[in-house]
């Protein structure tokens, strides 16, 4: 391309300046939609009652019982890693219940329970043991 130095450069900018243009109102349309949807998502989830949550174990489990209040929530046997699920409305209480596959392996265990309540930040529990755990969550 033939031409000053100065010339070039104006015109990769200009082209920039309109690609970014181009960019900018394109993404501008796309961001109401995608948070509209997010809303839905939290408005079904609170009108279906459903309360998402995570289950990390720090070892296998024989078992891990899961209720709130006096629905049993989980009940899963070989566990190996992390469980996720829903609690429906009602109680705050959580118990949980874990029965480890090897109680000599380590000193203490864990099980972090991560509950993302619609529209609001996500809570966390950590429940620890030497042994099994068998213990509730008076959810805030």
């Amino acid at each position: 391309m033939k031409g000053s130095p100065l010339m070039r450069t104006l015109l990769i900018a200009v082209v920039v300046l309109l690609v970014g243009m181009a960019l900018r109102r394109h993404v501008a349309d796309e961001v109401p939609l995608l948070a509209n949807r997010g809303d839905d998502n939290a408005a079904q989830q609170v009108e279906a009652g459903k309360l998402p949550f995570e289950l990390i174990l720090s070892a296998k489990a024989k078992q891990v019982k899961l209720r709130r209040g006096e629905t049993t929530v989980l009940d899963e046997k070989d566990v190996v890693a992390s469980l996720r699920g829903d609690f429906p409305a009602g109680e705050d209480a959580i118990f949980l219940e874990v029965e480890w596959a090897d109680g000599t392996n380590a000193p203490r265990y864990f099980a972090k329970l991560r509950v993302e309540p619609p529209g609001r930040e996500s809570v966390e529990q950590v429940f620890d043991s030497a042994g099994g755990i068998d213990d509730l969550w008076e959810m805030p």
